[in-house]
């Protein structure tokens, strides 16, 4: 390791690791699923919503899943931040892809 003067290493500034198995029972499983398949359905529906949206108007549109909610009722049984965590994917996704094409794909289903 090389010496930095002011610096000290020692094994407490290493980098620490924990590796975690969770053993949903089925309810819980039943859920996770529910929520996983809200997300997909949240990302598909607003990824053709933007899509269209550009093409009619060259307009970029921010949407919320909150919107979706009020069309597909199911929705409201998935955790609202799960939903969230999609938009703010998916706006990233975007961003990457305006900032860098060559490197970044455009986001797919």
């Amino acid at each position: 390791m090389p010496s930095y003067p002011g610096l000290r290493y020692d094994d407490s500034m290493a980098n620490k690791a924990s590796v975690f198995r969770i053993y949903p029972n089925r309810e819980q499983e039943v859920l996770m699923n529910r929520t996983f398949g809200c997300c997909r359905f949240v990302w598909n529906r607003m990824l053709t919503d933007r899509k269209i949206r550009y093409l009619i108007t060259r307009d970029s549109i921010r949407i919320a899943p909150a919107q979706y909610k009020q069309h597909w009722l199911w929705l409201k049984e998935a955790d609202g931040m799960a939903l969230c965590s999609v938009r703010l994917n998916q706006e990233k996704a975007f961003r990457d892809f305006f900032r860098n094409p060559g490197h970044f794909g455009f986001p797919k289903y």
